[in-house]
């Protein structure tokens, strides 16, 4: 993730026939972002896609996410003149739209925090292979607040800790209602992010988990992507 991020939307989707999955492909990647960057709207800095993991996917989850990373800490407002800048050039006829996508989620974000291994340096970082996407909805009341507190406090530097993950970032919902109201990107330069989510795993008994902290959320998603745009 670049330095300047502030915040992101998240757009989660799935090719609806799956004997179109080359060509939605090649016109999400070839087509659609491209022209997406072509646009050079204020405030976006870079798409990245990834593909679902064959160990994290469950009925109904979309096959595909989309980071739209923005250098704006206000993720809505972007995401408004991007849309309107397609319309319009979808208008001209100037980029098309395909009839076998489906957008199962669109969810904007905005940066609260970010966490790296114990003397990594940011500016070291050799580029994301893969992502762990986890979106969880804390419990109203005081739950909220005891998950917050480890969250942000404890767990996050407990992920960067073992180092598989370059980049442990933490970002709010813009609309809590919608996706869940925490979202935790871990950023990993292994090529394969299975691989690295099962070393992850192995330093489990290391972080720490206050008792009764699992029923301070609910895990909306929890998966491993693969990079491929």
């Amino acid at each position: 993730m670049e330095r300047s991020t502030r915040s992101v939307m998240l757009v989660f989707t799935r090719c609806t026939d799956p004997k179109r999955e080359k060509q939605f492909n090649d016109w999400y990647d070839n087509v659609h972002i491209a022209h997406i960057l072509e646009n050079q709207t204020p405030g976006l800095i870079t798409v990245k896609r990834y593909e679902v993991r064959p160990s994290s996917t469950e009925p109904g989850r979309a096959r595909y996410v989309a980071v739209y990373e923005m250098s704006s800490p206000e993720p809505d407002a972007v995401y408004a003149r991007m849309r309107a800048t397609m319309n319009k050039r979808r208008a001209e006829g100037s980029t098309y739209s395909i009839d076998c996508l489906e957008r199962v989620n669109l969810s904007c974000y905005r940066r609260q925090t970010t966490v790296h291994p114990p003397g990594l340096k940011a500016d070291s970082i050799d580029g994301t292979q893969g992502i762990m996407v986890a979106l969880l909805q804390p419990k109203p009341g005081a739950k909220e607040k005891t998950f917050e507190d480890w969250y942000v406090g404890t767990h996050l530097k407990d992920a960067a800790m073992p180092g598989i993950f370059h980049t442990v970032s933490r970002f709010v919902n813009t609309d809590p209602k919608n996706g869940g109201k925490s979202l935790t990107l871990l950023e990993t330069d292994w090529k394969d992010v299975e691989k690295a989510c099962e070393k992850q795993k192995t330093f489990f008994p290391k972080f720490t988990y206050p008792k009764g902290i699992k029923d301070t959320y609910d895990r909306v998603v929890v998966a491993a992507y693969q990079r491929v745009l």
